[in-house]
């Protein structure tokens, strides 16, 4: 069960750094 939750916590900043590049990344093409 820790390796789950490990795994969905590693998921979800990954998810958060992609997300934060992509508005960066938009807001740098307005």
């Amino acid at each position: 069960m820790s390796g789950t939750s490990t795994s969905y916590l590693i998921l979800c900043k990954t998810l958060y750094e992609i997300v934060a590049s992509i508005f960066d990344y938009m807001i740098d093409h307005v």
